[in-house]
């Protein structure tokens, strides 16, 4: 990570590393996906889902899958973001895909540095970012800013009150919830202490991210 990068992460608690995927790892990818029919093995039971409303879900353990999504757990370009931010011996946590659908509802702000979980931290030490654990979101479908998706207050890996209850559900907004742009190809690489969540999806195509966490490797 360069000086810029280190100060916009400790800043905001996440960053958008640019086209770290190509177009043609992206069409690789998504032909892959199609092939899981996901939706389909969703809801009939033959793949294990974690569903907010009919058209949003996570689903899948993306290390059992094909070798195109095992070789984003060490991804070349990501790994110097993985060993500034977690430390050199850093361990894949879990990883699974977002998939909304036109119509998606919101997934509701969840995490905050308030109260305070050892396991999703986020501190700064004698030059050393340490985060408990550090999400790379790689967007497989564009998101342009009225499309929806991604949703996160900056600055609250260091927050000191917890997220007020009636803004959880995005029912109320304002300035202090962002909407993150994305091309497909490009990585959202957040902390877990940072409050994110998903606004509504409102484009007509389907919002497709693949989520990897990784944590210290000592947890």
């Amino acid at each position: 990570m360069d000086a810029e990068e280190q100060y916009l992460f400790d800043l905001m608690g996440f960053l958008v590393v640019k086209q770290v995927l190509s177009r043609a790892e992206v069409d690789e990818l998504n032909d892959l996906l199609d092939s899981h029919d996901l939706w389909r093995k969703a809801e009939s039971g033959q793949e294990s889902a974690w569903r907010n409303d009919p058209n949003f879900m996570t689903v899948g353990a993306l290390h059992t899958w094909e070798e195109p999504f095992r070789r984003l757990l060490a991804h070349p370009r990501m790994l110097p973001y993985l060993t500034s931010l977690v430390g050199q011996k850093f361990r894949y946590d879990h990883g699974y895909a977002l998939l909304m659908r036109p119509g998606s509802k919101q997934l509701g702000l969840h995490g905050g540095n308030t109260p305070w979980d050892p396991a999703q931290d986020y501190h700064y030490r004698d030059g050393v970012m340490m985060n408990g654990l550090i999400v790379m979101s790689y967007a497989l479908t564009d998101a342009g800013a009225d499309d929806g998706g991604f949703a996160v207050v900056p600055g609250s890996h260091k927050a000191d009150f917890a997220v007020p209850k009636r803004h959880i559900s995005l029912e109320e907004t304002g300035p202090w919830v962002a909407r993150v742009p994305v091309q497909a190809g490009d990585v959202i690489i957040f902390s877990e202490a940072c409050t994110h969540g998903t606004w509504p999806w409102r484009a007509q195509h389907e919002r497709r991210s693949l989520l990897y966490k990784f944590c210290p490797g000592h947890m």
